[in-house]
């Protein structure tokens, strides 16, 4: 047996331990991580540097809030900051 062979008899074999314990087949481009197939998360962990800017933009809410300058710019702020973690998530998926 040549070795072009033995390796196609190794890729056929190579969930025969699966089919003997009773196991499902193998579907043609099924992951070999084994389970079911990773899903790729909406959201993914935001990066450390991204708090900078969003402490700052909570900090000029807070003062705007405090001196009573305007509640619209305030919720402006705290809304940009959100959306600034929200895009920084979603990038980092």
């Amino acid at each position: 047996m040549s070795t072009s062979e033995r390796g196609s008899v190794r890729r056929q074999g190579e969930y025969a331990g699966a089919q003997r314990a009773g196991g499902p087949a193998p579907r043609a481009g099924a992951p070999r991580s084994g389970g079911a197939a990773a899903k790729k998360r909406a959201l993914g962990a935001p990066d450390a540097f991204v708090w900078a800017p969003v402490l700052a933009l909570f900090m000029a809410a807070g003062i705007c809030m405090t001196i009573g300058q305007s509640m619209t710019l305030t919720a402006v702020l705290v809304a940009v900051a959100v959306v600034l973690v929200l895009l920084d998530m979603w990038i980092n998926r």
